[in-house]
């Protein structure tokens, strides 16, 4: 997760050296909510992962932050994946709902006692995630669609955009497949338990989507500055 932070920090520098003669007004605010959206969580989930060995109550706490941190960055990844590529009011109106969705979500999530383990509402969590996932991919996919109607199927498949969008999708999905599996632990118990359990391999796909998001930023913020 460190990695990934500084990873998108690196990014997202780059981009505001680049962005001024390339982008409309106002134009850097997608690529900064999309950096801020790994930076709310990156911290959360490193104490988590650092705290979970001093207790249950202080595992806990922490999971429960990590929990929220991630509804709270997908809120923020719907505005930053819509942007460019929906119109203002359709913008604000998925924004809006992903932002219901995380604060709901949250105050489920912080309601539970100090003692209470998130593995016990494990399927209402999941559903708040998958939830949100599919919101912020939402304007993705619709693009994607777009493109396909607009200049057919193999026009789409050499866009720089339809092919973010396909990598994005296609990383979520893997990562969450390999989590909810727990593959490959699954198979070989004892084999990954250090290094290349599904959680690490799950982190490694998001860092990967993360790459795929900042590409599907820089090409239609391109676009939209043609337009």
């Amino acid at each position: 997760m460190l990695l990934n932070a500084l990873l998108v920090t690196a990014v997202f520098a780059w981009t505001l050296t680049w962005a001024p003669g390339a982008l409309p007004a106002g134009g850097w605010a997608p690529f900064a909510v999309l950096w801020l959206a790994t930076q709310v969580h990156a911290p959360c989930s490193v104490g988590y992962h650092l705290f979970m060995p001093m207790g249950k109550r202080v595992s806990n706490l922490w999971r429960r932050l990590d929990v929220c941190a991630i509804f709270v960055a997908s809120a923020l990844l719907t505005y930053a994946m819509s942007a460019f590529v929906l119109p203002p009011a359709a913008v604000a109106a998925l924004t809006s709902a992903a932002a219901a969705l995380a604060a709901f979500a949250c105050l489920r999530t912080w309601g539970l006692r100090p003692d209470d383990s998130l593995a016990d509402s494990k399927a209402s969590h999941a559903c708040f995630v998958a939830c949100g996932v599919v919101l912020y991919v939402t304007p993705v996919v619709m693009v994607m669609a777009w493109e396909v109607a607009a200049g057919g199927v193999v026009a789409a498949a050499t866009s720089p955009g339809v092919l973010c969008g396909a990598g994005i999708v296609t990383s979520l999905a893997l990562s969450g497949i390999v989590y909810s599996c727990s593959w490959p632990e699954c198979q070989w118990p004892g084999a990954f338990d250090l290094v290349g359990n599904s959680h690490q391999l799950m982190h490694v796909g998001i860092m990967v989507t993360q790459c795929f998001q900042w590409g599907f930023l820089l090409t239609y913020a391109a676009d939209h500055m043609r337009h």
